[in-house]
């Protein structure tokens, strides 16, 4: 943020990042496959992914 940077996410990316940071402890696999229509396995990938390429930029710490 300090260098101006800024990220979109798309629809499934919001609902992770909302369930996770907005409302903490809610479970990011429920929340987006009550909105999309998704298998669970494709969920648990597709988090994965996102929350390892945001930790590599620094965005997420753990």
């Amino acid at each position: 943020m300090q260098r101006g940077d800024y990220w979109r996410l798309n629809p499934v990316a919001a609902e992770v990042f909302s369930s996770l940071v907005l409302d903490s402890g809610a479970d990011p696999i429920a929340a987006v496959l009550d909105q999309f229509d998704v298998d669970a396995a494709t969920v648990r990938r597709d988090i994965k992914e996102l929350l390892d390429h945001l930790r590599d930029v620094g965005l997420v710490l753990a």
